[in-house]
């Protein structure tokens, strides 16, 4: 395929004055203009970027270290590079790392892996795809398989898998009712029902009805604060309107059947019943849920108590399934906002802040989950959206959803919020979140029933929301963070430093004008409940082939009951002369909103680009890791999006 270019001239490469380590050198770079195909004349993101196809190594000496950066001698177009993506695969219920699980992306033969010992599978993901979906299985049938979307920031998932549930006895020939439940031979012991007619079952091979024994099992994941996270899929799915909505969910569950003598079983019109408007749901291949058509009127009418015949279920050997029992919010959104006390200055921490949301009802034994997670703003601004109760909830199954509440600061040090005590805020705030019964729990989460108002702290309105202030009324809910306030020597004045190498990869290369700027950054660790921290400035070098950026730093070693969290920050303040006369280096923008940070181990020897000092000048250590070409040994690595979209103007 042939590709049109921007300009006649820009396959040659250009010489341009490059800062690497405080001195200014000429390095001829190929400009990244995006390539477009032959006769088309908008831009195709998908038909790669203009990048070096020959070039030449040269280094130059930067402290202890040489840096090394390679020169275009001549440009083509290629695919812009593919992204790192690492699966970590994990037991739903033990937490231990699944091995030999099979990795791969839907829809793509080709892209696929087995995960190691660590649960660990590492995928090239194309640039081509934007959102893909990771599935992961395991031969043996031991586990369920499952499956995620992943978005374009994400470098890391993980997925958890849940061992095929313990099966129960039936009998094939007679109708049998069931429970989603620890107890499915119980029709009372769950929400949920199963109602499976007479003569359901079939063999594989010549679809003869089964006799004998039937092994059934009932894999229901419980809805929990958790089940977010760890069930297959994202709880979205598309409502009457056509439009992606969060859903309030009463449990994901999967059915399977086998013969006694272990051959796999298929089965049709298996019912569903459930109450409180819920509805049944299955798992499409893009991740999110599908609502399920109801079945016949005949179907709709019989009912268990309370409940309906929501939806019908087969079973088939050679296509596994997951259902969902949901339903779409009918309460209304609202929005609360939170302000987050730095105690050591009394003021609003810098940075960034994270909340995860969930709204957990419960209903006659009945719990079901809404969540509303990982959504940040910036610490000045902006409101969060929630559920809130209000005259338009189902009179017959009235309740009042109890939310929880979690907060994260993303500064350069991150730190979890806790909840103010109720004593901290002004007595008229008291009195109105005593009345929705506020709970600070653990040290970073509060619990209250939720209730919108005019005055907060859960508005009815966005605007209301975004203008109210914890100072003037104090109706926006508090938490505080204790941030290290100490810098000092690891291990107050020893020797034991280590090094560590980290490396982030960048995309969209065509939002941001590509020069190569060497230049210093921070490493920050933090240890000892967080009340001290050690920041060493360091040094770093990109590769302009590679798009990577590699960072080769001094940290405050881990203890065996001290792990030390280390965060990189880039820093902006180093004059940029060569760009606009702006402020800033390149990596700076490049690394915008890109979160770098690991929990150390305690190591002490090379291993996985950890580097051991244990001697106050940690050069040697610093070399070593500067000259490992290994591509594998790194800490972390992390796929950055790279560019503020006003971080160098028009282009």
């Amino acid at each position: 395929m042939a590709y049109w270019f921007l300009s006649a001239n820009n396959l040659d490469p250009v010489s341009q004055p490059t800062s690497i380590c405080g001195r200014t050198v000429t390095i001829a770079h190929c400009l990244p203009l995006s390539c477009v195909h032959d006769g088309d004349f908008d831009e195709c993101n998908d038909a790669g970027l203009v990048a070096p196809s020959n070039v030449t190594e040269r280094e130059f000496p930067c402290g202890p270290v040489n840096i090394k950066v390679q020169e275009a001698i001549s440009c083509r177009c290629s695919l812009a590079p593919p992204r790192s993506l690492t699966v970590a695969v994990i037991n739903g219920v033990s937490g231990a790392p699944v091995e030999n699980a099979t990795v791969n992306i839907v829809g793509s033969t080709a892209i696929t892996g087995m995960t190691d010992s660590n649960g660990k599978s590492v995928l090239a993901i194309p640039s081509s795809l934007a959102s893909p979906v990771v599935d992961v299985s395991q031969v043996g049938g031991k586990f369920l398989p499952s499956s995620k979307p992943v978005g374009p920031p994400t470098d890391f998932i993980i997925i958890y898998l849940f061992e095929v549930a313990t099966p129960v006895q039936i009998d094939p020939v007679i109708e049998n009712v069931l429970s989603l439940s620890d107890d499915p031979l119980d029709p009372a012991a769950g929400a949920v029902t199963l109602h499976i007619p007479a003569n359901a079952f079939f063999t594989t091979t010549g679809g003869a009805p089964a006799l004998g024994r039937v092994d059934f099992s009932v894999n229901f994941v419980q809805p929990d604060e958790d089940i977010g996270s760890k069930a297959p899929g994202v709880f979205l799915s598309k409502d009457e309107s056509g439009n992606v909505v969060p859903i309030e969910t009463m449990g994901v569950f999967a059915l399977s059947a086998r013969d006694a003598e272990g051959n796999a079983l298929s089965a049709s019109g298996i019912g569903v019943s459930v109450g409180y408007r819920f509805r049944l749901f299955v798992l499409r291949n893009d991740g999110t849920w599908h609502l399920e058509p109801m079945p016949s009127a005949l179907r709709i009418r019989r009912q268990t108590g309370l409940n309906t015949i929501v939806g019908e279920i087969t079973i088939n050997t050679e296509e596994f399934r997951w259902y969902n029992i949901d339903k779409f919010p009918e309460n209304t959104p609202c929005w609360f906002k939170t302000y987050i006390l730095d105690t050591n200055s009394d003021n609003e921490t810098d940075g960034h802040k994270r909340h995860n949301f969930v709204a957990i009802t419960e209903r006659n034994g009945s719990t079901s989950v809404l969540q509303l997670s990982d959504s940040w703003h910036n610490s000045f601004s902006g409101c969060f959206e929630a559920r809130c109760d209000n005259e338009n909830d189902n009179l017959q199954y009235s309740s009042i959803p109890i939310g929880i509440i979690t907060a994260d600061v993303l500064g350069i040090i991150p730190a979890k919020a806790t909840p103010m005590q109720l004593s901290d805020y002004q007595q008229s705030v008291q009195s109105r979140l005593s009345n929705l019964s506020y709970t600070p729990e653990t040290t970073n989460r509060v619990r209250l029933l939720l209730k919108s108002s005019a005055d907060g702290p859960f508005f009815s309105n966005k605007s209301a929301c975004e203008a109210a202030s914890f100072i003037d009324g104090g109706n926006v809910l508090g938490f505080t963070v204790n941030m290290p306030s100490s810098n000092g020597d690891p291990f107050e004045s020893s020797a034991d430093r280590c090094v560590a190498r980290v490396r982030v990869r960048q995309v969209y290369l065509q939002m941001v004008r590509f020069n190569v700027y060497n230049g210093s950054f921070k490493a920050t660790s933090v240890w000892a409940d967080r009340k001290y921290y050690y920041s060493d400035q360091q040094l770093y070098v990109f590769d302009q082939q590679k798009q990577t950026v590699t960072f080769c730093f001094i940290y405050r070693c881990s203890k065996t009951d001290d792990l030390t969290n280390v965060t990189i920050s880039v820093e902006e303040n180093l004059s940029d002369s060569f760009v606009n006369d702006r402020v800033g280096p390149f990596v700076s923008d490049l690394m915008y909103d890109c979160d770098i940070r690991f929990e150390a181990k305690v190591i002490n020897s090379t291993e996985g680009g950890y580097y051991f000092n244990g001697l106050g000048n940690a050069s040697a250590a610093l070399r070593q890791c500067a000259a490992e070409t290994d591509e594998q040994m790194v800490v972390v690595e992390r796929l950055c999006r790279g560019g503020r979209d006003d971080a160098w103007g028009p282009m």
